[in-house]
């Protein structure tokens, strides 16, 4: 499944650079030559500067759930250790001063930034990869989403659950996988619920599209969601990164208290999801407006600090000597 796609090619106000300097080499030459010679001078400029930005710099990088392609070359996810977003300045570190001759570089003039992927083991014959990118950020993002660890286990946990809840937002880390475990939930029991995956992500997406299972009345049937389903804008990968622990705290607060942004969207997205599966809401537009209904009146951020504290309590509780 792919993740991530990005097609790069010479921006656009490189075709009015050249578009500009064709027409002053043109008046330059006009009152020497006559005018079919101009207009072939013209065509064969003009065709040969269209045909050089076509190609030049042409090149596509993907993300898929088993490699990284970057301009046709392949590498395995399996073959991946760190990656990471680096500024303009850390580029041009990595390409010049502290380069590595046998690393692969795809460098392009306009494009600043880039993400650094070291290869395991370092080997020497290629020890990274530094790929320029306009969207960095998200490439890195959507690499580090392919390369989470994978298991049986990651699906036990919602299909072994000891409340034994009956209505369920299930997310799931492929699409594959979303129509199995509605499957597996109405053998075990469950009434209603929703097993998601959303472009690589184990919950419904505002990035685009998401794949929807849902059981229902014993039956299961499946469909995608857009965020335009539920009334909400699209957002980037980038957008919705999150942070340290302490950081993800704070703006899982300010949600709640009502700070809008693409972190809001989708929480309200996956919100409107369980409050369909609860059956308190007959479509995600409605599921939209109760849930922005309970942050703006301070009931979501209540029903947090509530569960905060009762946290604690258990936890001081379970500390104390027996």
């Amino acid at each position: 499944m792919r993740v991530y796609r990005e097609r790069l090619g010479v921006p656009a106000w490189w075709w009015l650079a050249m578009a500009v300097s064709i027409l002053f080499i043109g008046s330059m030459l006009w009152l020497g030559l006559g005018v079919l010679v101009m207009i072939l001078v013209y065509v064969i400029l003009g065709g040969g500067t269209a045909a050089l930005l076509l190609t030049s710099g042409k090149a596509t990088i993907e993300v898929t759930d088993a490699e990284i392609v970057v301009a046709g070359r392949r590498l395995p996810l399996t073959g991946i250790g760190e990656v990471s977003a680096l500024d303009a300045s850390q580029t041009r570190s990595l390409r010049f001063a502290e380069a590595d001759p046998a690393a692969y570089l795809l460098a392009r003039p306009y494009l600043p930034r880039s993400v650094y992927i070291e290869v395991a083991g370092r080997p020497a014959d290629c020890p990274y990869w530094l790929i320029g990118s306009r969207r960095p950020g998200e490439l890195a993002a959507a690499a580090r989403i392919a390369l989470g660890t994978r298991t049986i286990f990651n699906l036990l946990g919602p299909i072994s659950n000891p409340a034994g809840a009956k209505r369920q937002l299930v997310g799931v880390f492929a699409p594959a996988w979303v129509k199995p475990i509605a499957e597996v939930l109405g053998k075990l029991g469950s009434e209603r619920a929703w097993v998601v995956h959303g472009e690589g992500l184990d919950e419904l997406t505002t990035t685009g599209t998401s794949f929807v299972a849902e059981l229902k009345g014993g039956k299961v049937k499946t469909f995608e969601v857009t965020p335009e389903m539920a009334g909400l804008p699209r957002a980037s990968l980038a957008e919705l990164k999150g942070g340290e622990p302490a950081e993800n705290a704070a703006k899982l607060r300010a949600i709640l208290d009502g700070e809008p942004g693409p972190l809001r969207d989708i929480v309200l997205l996956n919100a409107a999801a369980a409050l369909i599966v609860a059956g308190k809401a007959k479509d995600l537009r409605a599921g939209v407006e109760l849930a922005s209904a309970s942050v703006a009146s301070g009931a979501a951020r209540r029903s947090l600090d509530k569960l905060v504290a009762i946290t604690n309590e258990t936890g001081a509780k379970e500390a104390e000597p027996a």
